[in-house]
Formats: structure tokens, C-alpha cells, sequence
């Protein structure tokens, strides 16, 4: 069994972390501690495996300590424990093996565990287990449409009001945090009186419970005094999944990628089906959707330097040209697929890629392309 230890300036986070890892039952905790200092001081006597570490802490922060740790025993595997999923790019810039979002997932726990057992197994290749470690019973599909599926079914759940869809779909995104219950009806109901909000609160909470049992769909909604939360079981999440193989490959941002990197952005890509919650376009989510598409822009950029490099050029121009369809607007994605028809000789093609930009940006936007894309333009033509 590993050994663990925890650090976090809050004793509560202590007790629902420890819980956490013994469910789980493949670490031990060893040691829990309240300062870093501490730590930094007992780690060589402990000899830990892992450390999970929160972030914000006083005097010294997670990254800091990390550093340190890192510095002094650099065998262990560092888990970040944070409330803040912007920290996760600054915590792999320390090499931290992955990050946790508080409150502490069970499921999310399960899969940081398997990535740590798996690191210090070294064992190579894969075995046939850790290939099929996780088939989900059920999956909820936010990028591109908003579809929940029950277990082993392949029809999607038909909610009783458009409400009950969105109040489950705002609880999906705040993902195991308890959501106050004024929160919501502000959220849903913003101009109704509050007894009248929280009376329909109240009804379209026990309708989703309802549909949620009768599908079979393997989460939870929990409830406190204050508001609702909700906990899954054996189910998948695409933005989720999107966002963790994302963040996995930001590590190897500056590296040059391989075969077995190219893997892992082809997965990470078709979890990609387009704007968050499509066209139900709910305003509290375009700030977290935005995100997502920047972090697809950036990963399909990434795959046709990969493509590009080895020649690849039908698997580059694919999905260059699945980017100007998904954002039209992307200037660079325009230039690379005119480079790519000038290269293949394609002047029809080519030209016609551009008047498909130019004409977006004058119905859309109500202006002309940019100088550099036009001069880029006209300088590939005179080559054809």
C-alpha cells in the first residue's frame, strides 16, 4: 500500500481528504499537517509516496512547498487540492503529477489514485486491466448539446421542463460544490416573488429526482439547509474528461510531441463536439464555455504542428478546417488551410476559403478582414 501524507492549513479538509483515500483503499495516510514547515521537516522520516497538497495556504503556498519537497525528495508524486481550477497549469509548471477540485470527489480521487499507482508501478506496457480500468454506466454529454444517458441505455433522458434541464445542468458544472438554493431560484426564476421561486425550486427539484430514478442515471442530487448539490457514480462526463486530458497535455506544452502524445490529443479532441451546452446557450455558462473553446483552439494548433511535421497534410487540413467551422472567425486556422491548398496547388480551394472568411466577417461582424490575412492572401496567389 502507498503512503500518503496530507497538507492544509484547514483541519476540516484534513478529515474529508482522509476519507476520502481510505475509501478509496490503495493509500494510506501516514501524517496530515497543518503547516508547511512541519512537513518540510518530516517528509525524509516519513518516507511518503504521495503528497496532497491545497494551495492557498499562508506564509508558504502549495507551489511553493511543492517546489521545496520536489527539491528535497524528488521521488514523490504531488496531487494539488485546490477550490480553484485556474492554479492547474501553474501547479504542473512544478510537475505535479495532477490536481483535485474541492470539495474532494470520490470518483475524481479514484482516477488520481490509479495515475499515481500507475506512475510508480512502472510498469510498461500498459496491462490489459489498466486498459479497461474505467467503462462508465452512464454519461452525461455537455459540448455540443446538453444529453444525459441512464445506465446501458442509448436514448437520451426527456426532462419534464426546459427549468428541471437547466437547473441540472448548472448543478453538472458546479460539480459536488452545494449551490444555495437562492442562488438557484435567482438563477431560474428571477422575476418571480421568493416564496413563489422557492416553491418551484422545490417542485423542479423533485422532478429531476424523479427522472433521474426512472432513467437510471447514475448520480445523486444531495441537499443541506442552504442549497443542492450533485455526486456522481459510474458516469462520464465529456467536458470533464475534455478538461482533464487538456490540462495533461499543457504540461508538455514546450516538448516536442510523439506518437504516443498524438494519442492523447486525439482523445481529448473528440470529446469535443462543440460550444458548451450548444445551442441552449445559457448565459451563466459562456465565460466557462470560452474557456473550452480556447483550450480545443489551442489543442487541434498543437496536433497539426504534429500532422504538419510528418507530412500528414489530409489529417492537417481536416481538422484546421473543422476549427473554421466550429469558429470562423479564427484567423490563423484560415491562413494554414490557405497555406495548405497553396502548397497542394489548389487555387479554386483556396480562393474559396478566403471569401468564406471574408464573407463571416462582413455578416457577422460588419467589416473586412484584417491587412495581414488579406496580404497573406494575395501573396499565395500570385504563387499559383
Amino acid at each position: 500500500m502507498l503512503r500518503a501524507i496530507t497538507i492544509d492549513d484547514e483541519w476540516p479538509n484534513h478529515i474529508l481528504l482522509k476519507r476520502a483515500i481510505e475509501q478509496n483503499g490503495q493509500l494510506e495516510v501516514v501524517q496530515q499537517f497543518t503547516h508547511p514547515e512541519m512537513a518540510l521537516e518530516k517528509i525524509h522520516e516519513l518516507n511518503p509516496d504521495v503528497a496532497f497538497l491545497d494551495i492557498e495556504m499562508p506564509d508558504m503556498n502549495g507551489l511553493e512547498l511543492a517546489e521545496k519537497i520536489l527539491a528535497m525528495y524528488g521521488q514523490i508524486q504531488i496531487i494539488f487540492v485546490t477550490a480553484y481550477s485556474q492554479y492547474a497549469i501553474e501547479a504542473f509548471k512544478v510537475n505535479a503529477l495532477d490536481y483535485i477540485l474541492k470539495p474532494v470527489d470520490g470518483q475524481e480521487l479514484n482516477r488520481v489514485v490509479r495515475k499515481i499507482v500507475k506512475r510508480t508501478s512502472q510498469k510498461s506496457p500498459e496491462s490489459a486491466k489498466e486498459a479497461h480500468e474505467f467503462m462508465p454506466k452512464g454519461k452525461i454529454l455537455c459540448l455540443g448539446d446538453f444529453e444525459v444517458y441512464g445506465k446501458n441505455s442509448t436514448q437520451k433522458v426527456q426532462w419534464m421542463t426546459a427549468k428541471v434541464e437547466e437547473l441540472l445542468a448548472y448543478l453538472i458544472i458546479h460539480l459536488g460544490k452545494p449551490v444555495d438554493k437562492w442562488e438557484l431560484c435567482d438563477l431560474l426564476w428571477p422575476h418571480l416573488d421568493p416564496e413563489k421561486a422557492i416553491t418551484n425550486l422545490h417542485t423542479s427539484i423533485y422532478r429531476l429526482k424523479k427522472s433521474i430514478s426512472n432513467e437510471q442515471v447514475p448520480l445523486q442530487i444531495k441537499s443541506s439547509s442552504n442549497g443542492y448539490w450533485v455526486e456522481l457514480e459510474e458516469c462520464l462526463i465529456d467536458y470533464q474528461e475534455f478538461e482533464r486530458l487538456s490540462l495533461d497535455l499543457l504540461r508538455s506544452n514546450q516538448q516536442s510531441t510523439g506518437e504516443k502524445t498524438m494519442t492523447m490529443f486525439m482523445k481529448a479532441e473528440k470529446y469535443y463536439r462543440g460550444e458548451l451546452f450548444g445551442n441552449k446557450a445559457y448565459l451563466w455558462s459562456a465565460a466557462r464555455g470560452e474557456g473550452i473553446n480556447q483550450m480545443y483552439i489551442r489543442l487541434v494548433y498543437r496536433m497539426a504542428e504534429y500532422f504538419h511535421k510528418n507530412q500528414l497534410i489530409e489529417q492537417e487540413l481536416e481538422h484546421l478546417k473543422k476549427v473554421l467551422l466550429l469558429f470562423p472567425y479564427e484567423e490563423k486556422a484560415c491562413i494554414l488551410v490557405m497555406d495548405i491548398y497553396e502548397k497542394l496547388k489548389d487555387k479554386p480551394a483556396l480562393m474559396r476559403i478566403y471569401q468564406q472568411y471574408s464573407q463571416y466577417h462582413l455578416k457577422e461582424m460588419g467589416c473586412k478582414p484584417s491587412l495581414k490575412i488579406e496580404q497573406h492572401y494575395e501573396k499565395l496567389l500570385k504563387t499559383l
